[in-house]
């Protein structure tokens, strides 16, 4: 019974399922991050705000 044989699918399987999971976690990732790794196509936002104020009248 104990020949030695039939360890080698299983270390098979669990490459199998470390490579599906990396692949999951990239993609969970690359979704999380809008498709923008390292921040590379972060946008910035500006506000012009002018805000008149009556004078003193001095």
């Amino acid at each position: 019974m104990a020949d030695g044989n039939g360890g080698g699918g299983n270390s098979a399987l669990a490459l199998l399922v470390g490579i599906l999971l990396v692949i999951v976690l990239v993609g969970g990732f690359f979704l999380y991050s809008g498709g923008h790794f390292f921040g590379g196509g972060a946008t910035t936002h500006t506000v012009n705000l002018n805000v008149k104020t009556p004078g003193n009248g001095g």
